[in-house]
């Protein structure tokens, strides 16, 4: 059954539910492979788009919060937000993104790497920056491989768990 249909040239392409769920595992055990573990912050820096669901769902099944905020944001509450969560990585959308948090890199000590999001993005990696695809297919090589990492994270996530933390935009100052 779909889970998502997106637009492309003009048609609507639609994922399953089961594709969407091996996704989400190929992120979440990616995800592990860089040493992110239960309890740490993730930032997600985008708009909303079919690979801020995966993002989102890769975190919270491996007992990582997402910490998300729109495009919109200023590089001024982007530093302030993943500084104050303690945001260990961020995933950002694009390059326009990328750029931004690039920026701040020297004032979040705590940021050990970022993720692009678009999938067109064809612009330098530098160290410490992986594409969503990379991350992606290490998670498959290693789920292919036997690797239950995730499976084991999904199954120790208890109800009173952080999921999601939520910072407003700031309009009265700093977000909160």
């Amino acid at each position: 059954r779909p889970a998502l249909k997106v637009r492309k040239n003009g048609a609507y392409e639609a994922t399953t539910y089961g594709e969407v769920y091996e996704r989400v595992r190929a992120v979440g055990t990616g995800l592990q492979s860089l040493g992110i573990g239960p309890g740490e912050k993730v930032g997600i820096i985008s708009d909303n788009r079919p690979e801020w669901l995966l993002c989102d769902l890769g975190c919270v099944c491996i007992g990582a919060a997402a910490v998300p905020r729109g495009s919109e944001s200023t590089a001024q509450e982007i530093d302030y937000i993943l500084s104050h969560s303690d945001a260990v990585a961020s995933f950002v959308e694009d390059a326009g993104q990328l750029e931004k948090v690039l920026s701040l890199r020297t004032r979040l000590p705590s940021l050990r790497f970022l993720v692009v999001m678009d999938p067109g993005y064809d612009g330098p990696a530098p160290e410490g920056v992986y594409r969503l695809e990379e991350i992606e297919e290490k998670g498959r090589e290693l789920l292919q491989g036997g690797d239950k990492g995730f499976e084991e994270a999904l199954i120790d996530i208890k109800a009173t768990d952080l999921a999601t933390l939520i910072y407003t935009s700031g309009t009265t100052g700093e977000p909160k």
